[in-house]
């Protein structure tokens, strides 16, 4: 029997660290490649999978296919082989959460930043295509998120079930991906190309900004006919960035292949001209985040989602489509032969993801049960039946609403009958009071708060500060506030600029986690800077919203009187008075 690699222990030229996560392909280390001295994610599969001559053969194919793909948005693969009896791959490790935990836990994201997740995720799909590769299962859960150095760094992960284009290995009839984010082709047993990809890409970017899967379903047969008939999610409003986006939706999740993007690169050119659109057109528009209210908050207005009809399908007798349709989705459910590479795509996490591994839909997500847990890649049996810039907050789904669409019209398909999305009675109307004074239909209505009175909302100890100049380009108001031994600084940046970046740099040192009223907040940085008059230092910047605060003192006593001076807003509470 194989022993099972242990923290502490070598494993070839390894040194395992810690597991990250397991499944039923292996199990996921932290390790170092002790030659080098290199921190790598290591995947070591059950020794039964070495036994098997073709899965052998199949594997090293894969794994020299992906090591020849050399992107800045996808993991890179280091290494490969075999110890004691068990297959490995090692690869490029991540520390930073996989989108899916950072929607179930924050919320749909703002519009300009999910704009920019999704466009950096096609330019590592666009690099894979290019060296032959698909990736098969893109979704949340496969893009890693590094936040440490820039305002987001997006990783597309875990190849695991992803082929060379000319690959004649395949098993013949295997549907291997995640039902939730599959295009309606490959329910119907189709195979893989760079189009159903790009359909896929598209859900991604529906998950981003509303915190749902695009279509809802108990079971993975009722998902699989409401990706077939249901219409493209769209998103309700009127504004040309909003507009713009709904055209990326409707084109990239097109019910027919020749009608989505043509490549990546095409779809990523789009993405790129929305996210600059949305950031010329001012914070109201870039910080946008669209969700369903939350119950007890201020928060009131839905989503509004409105629809772009099917594309033309050949008509049939209702009846036969329906069983064929359930047919080849429980095929889809059934058949597949997956091998997980950069991560572990079947994986539980131990804890936090670090690299290719897939943790399990966090609690209080508002992704439906099985949107992005129902695979089909192996399983032996059935259709598995699963039970401004603003922070996150629980969510739920909410109720369709109807608009017209600037999308072209085809002729809808024949309907099919399916479960419908669960719904939530809308909100009735109210208003709220802004931080200047006015009253807004919604809390990013009010627009980001600015000037010595906006700010002296998101800081209420800054009352009295005087304002300041600075050198970095990035800020646009200075306020400071001298104690004596230590003085208190607080900054508006220009929207878009890399504050993480910046702060970094200017630190020199790891940012950890920080919170404001008990609510995540954004980073925070405590260090010496040996030479100034006042060395001892802390800085704190918000994630979601273009403003910091500093503190310097002459001891590391004034620092912390400074820092428990320093009185600042939720950011659920951002924007209101």
């Amino acid at each position: 029997m194989v022993d099972t690699p242990r923290p502490g222990e070598p494993f070839g030229r390894y040194r395992i660290v810690r597991r990250i996560g397991h499944g039923g392909m292996g199990t996921v280390y932290e390790a170092v490649q002790e030659n080098l001295g290199r921190s790598v994610a290591l995947k070591v599969l059950l020794p039964q999978f070495s036994d098997e001559a073709d899965f052998r053969a199949r594997f090293a194919r894969e794994a020299h296919a992906l090591a020849a793909l050399d992107s800045p948005h996808a993991i890179q693969v280091y290494d490969h082989g075999e110890e004691s009896g068990q297959l490995f791959i090692a690869t490029q490790l991540i520390h930073g959460p996989d989108l899916q935990r950072l929607v179930a836990e924050r919320g749909p994201m703002p519009m300009s930043m999910a704009l920019h997740v999704v466009a950096q995720v096609a330019s590592g799909l666009a690099d894979a295509h290019s060296v032959g590769i698909l990736h098969r299962d893109i979704k949340p859960s496969n893009v890693l998120l590094r936040e440490g150095h820039s305002e987001a760094h997006a990783y597309l992960c875990d190849f695991g079930i992803a082929r060379a284009e000319d690959d004649d290995h395949t098993v013949t009839g295997g549907v291997t991906g995640t039902v939730g984010y599959m295009a309606p082709e490959r329910h119907q047993g189709a195979p893989a190309s760079a189009q159903t990809d790009i359909y896929a890409l598209g859900c991604l970017l529906w998950v981003l900004l509303s915190g749902q899967s695009p279509y809802a379903g108990n079971t993975g047969v009722q998902m699989a006919l409401a990706h077939m008939h249901e219409p493209v999610p769209q998103l309700g409003g009127s504004s040309s960035v909003l507009t713009a986006v709904n055209a990326i939706l409707a084109r990239a999740m097109d019910k027919r292949p020749d009608r989505r993007y043509s490549s990546a690169i095409e779809m990523r050119r789009d993405l790129l001209k929305a996210t600059e659109a949305a950031t010329a057109g001012g914070a109201a528009a870039a910080d946008t985040v669209l969700r369903p209210p939350v119950e007890g908050t201020e928060l009131r207005s839905p989503v509004q989602i409105a629809s772009v009809p099917a594309s033309t399908t050949p008509r049939r007798r209702r009846s036969g489509a329906l069983l064929a349709a359930a047919a080849v989705a429980v095929v889809a459910l059934l058949g597949g032969v997956g091998v997980a590479l950069a991560g572990t795509g079947d994986d539980e996490s131990d804890g936090d993801r670090a690299s290719g591994t897939a943790g399990a839909n966090a609690s209080g997500s508002s992704l439906p049960a099985g949107a992005d847990e129902e695979e089909a890649s192996g399983s032996e049996t059935a259709a598995v039946e699963p039970p401004p810039e603003s922070e996150p907050s629980p969510s739920s789904t909410p109720k369709p609403r109807s608009r017209k669409s600037s999308t072209p019209t085809p002729e809808p398909s024949e309907s099919v009958t399916s479960t419908p999305s669960p719904a939530i009675e809308t909100a009735p109307a109210t208003t709220v009071g802004c931080w200047n004074g006015a009253e807004a239909s919604s809390r990013q209505a009010c627009g980001l708060p600015s000037g010595p009175a906006g700010l002296a909302t998101v800081f209420p100890s800054m009352a009295g500060c005087a304002a300041t100049t600075s050198t970095v380009a990035g800020k646009v108001e200075v306020y400071e506030c001298g104690y004596g031994d230590f003085l208190i600084r607080y900054t508006r940046w220009a929207p878009g600029f890399d504050r993480y970046g910046y702060l970094d740099s200017n630190n020199g040192v790891d940012a950890a986690e920080w919170y404001a009223q008990g609510e995540f907040a954004g980073r925070q940085w405590t260090n010496f800077e040996g030479g100034d008059p006042q060395p001892y230092q802390w800085s704190a910047t918000y994630r979601y919203y273009p403003y910091s605060v500093s503190v310097e003192g002459t001891s590391e006593d004034a620092r912390q009187r400074g820092v428990a001076a320093v009185a600042v807003t939720a950011p659920s509470r951002i924007g209101l008075r």
